[in-house]
């Protein structure tokens, strides 16, 4: 940014102007100002590039006369005087957890009061469309300069936080590179959808393992129809909360707590049963009430399908 500094100058002694616009002409002559530490600095306004010289700065315009950039001259060349921190439309040439981007042009004079700088400044942001999706903890390079910890606020980004195709906004805090915008949870292509699985008989269960290495973010059960019964045909599929505890033998009310529930590890998905009498549901019949004959373990079989929100 352009600083103006005034130092106040003398007049001459006895002055007494004839006028108040000679007054304050006078003032106007007595003043003396720096632009950015250049004493008596000038301003050149031209399209075209002019010759160096430490005493101007250049006010870049287009052939229209709209004004572009303000220059400073710093080691015999012409350079941005107000600082270009946002660098957008750039593209990942890195791998997968490791990004770059090149051919970023980097002003010489970068620090907010136009004085020379080298490297990354912090405050700088740069936008870039990934080529890799992210499966583990990543960095970021800009040109040679050496490679940062990407970070979302002050932790390591984790799998999926990138996905490949899209763009993601990045700020150079000083010290690390943040991820402004990551994608929200984890990659939709990390997911697991098991093979069927026998119901589990009355206080036993049934384990699945899954490869995700990592508590999913959700995860959804179903259970499929291999026997006709209360109108379900087989190939239906149907929730466990369609299914309550029968303690009686399909004698007692419908109203009961759930027969299924599950749990979920990093490694493996575990359906359980309830100690229900016998090897009897009660279960809600295909497009209405609970039915009133019970359904067994044997006429179903169960799945679960586990992945990452995108």
């Amino acid at each position: 940014m352009i600083t103006l500094t005034f130092t106040a100058g003398t007049l001459p002694p006895n002055f007494c102007p004839a006028t108040w616009q000679l007054t304050f002409q006078a003032f106007v002559n007595a003043l003396s100002a720096t632009v950015n530490g250049l004493d008596n600095a000038q301003i050149l306004v031209s399209s075209s590039t002019p010759a160096i010289s430490t005493n101007y700065l250049w006010l870049q315009i287009s052939g229209g006369g709209t004004p572009l950039q303000l220059y400073r001259a710093s080691g015999g060349v012409w350079v941005p005087n107000q600082p270009t921190f946002f660098f957008p439309g750039l593209t990942d040439i890195g791998v997968a957890n490791s990004y770059q981007v090149t051919s970023v042009t980097i002003p010489v004079s970068v620090n907010p009061d136009g004085t020379p700088a080298t490297g990354l400044v912090a405050g700088m942001t740069f936008v870039f469309l990934a080529a890799h999706s992210n499966t583990a903890a990543s960095t970021f390079q800009v040109n040679a300069y050496t490679l940062q910890t990407l970070l979302v606020g002050s932790a390591a980004t984790t799998a999926g936080q990138i996905v490949a195709g899209n763009w993601y906004l990045v700020l150079y805090d000083g010290a690390h590179f943040q991820l402004l915008n990551p994608s929200f949870g984890y990659l939709l292509t990390t997911k697991f959808v098991s093979a069927l699985s026998a119901v589990p008989v009355a206080g036993a269960n049934t384990s699945v393992p899954h490869p995700l290495a990592q508590l999913p973010s959700f995860c959804n059960v179903w259970l499929r129809c291999v026997n006709n019964n209360n109108g379900w045909v087989t190939g239906d599929i149907v929730s466990p909360d369609a299914f309550v505890r029968d303690d009686n033998g399909g004698g007692s009310s419908v109203s009961g707590t759930p027969a299924l529930y599950w749990q979920v590890t990093t490694t493996a998905f575990t359906l359980f049963q309830k100690n229900c009498a016998g090897t009897v549901f009660k279960v809600i019949i295909k497009g209405g009430d609970y039915a009133g004959v019970a359904t067994l373990e044997t006429d179903w079989q169960f799945y679960v399908s586990m992945g990452y929100v995108p």
